[in-house]
């Protein structure tokens, strides 16, 4: 289910069969070029990602809008962010959090973090049509969903 009116809807019905959310994190920048491109392709990628996941554990999980940051920000402060995020999103309740990102930050502050981060080795660019981003992409999926579903056991 994704955050959109009519899955909102069938989610409040069946919330207690529902029980893992997921989060991607996604930087922007603003002041440089470069980093726009590769923040900007990262985006795409990230829904890519995010979408095929939600469509394979349709019915168990929950996906999230991506959690934005500026690419120069503070990785103390948004995680002071994501961890309130987290306590409000478990409410519902979602007894597992999932958040994914291809930002090497983030994974040097796991410990710190009140969900489950799942790092993800970023392709830099490339053509998300072309076989190879694909299997890549497909080869990743099924690990993340493997490791979401250990989570249910």
């Amino acid at each position: 289910m994704k955050y959109i009116e009519q899955d909102i809807k069938m989610y409040i019905q069946e919330k207690e069969y529902i029980d893992t959310a997921i989060i991607p994190l996604v930087p922007y920048a603003i002041h440089d070029d470069q980093e726009m491109v590769l923040t900007s392709f990262q985006q795409e990628l990230m829904n890519l990602y995010s979408h095929q996941l939600e469509q394979r554990l349709k019915g168990r999980i929950f996906l999230f809008p991506v959690y934005t940051y500026l690419k120069n920000s503070l990785i103390d402060n948004e995680i002071e962010r994501i961890n309130h995020v987290i306590q409000e999103v478990k409410k519902q309740p979602f007894n597992e959090v999932f958040l994914l990102t291809f930002d090497k930050q983030w994974r040097k502050q796991s410990s710190s973090i009140e969900g489950e981060l799942v790092w993800l080795p970023a392709i830099k660019s490339g053509n998300l049509q072309s076989n190879e981003v694909r299997e890549v992409i497909r080869s990743q999926i099924i690990d993340i969903e493997e490791l979401i579903k250990e989570s249910w056991s």
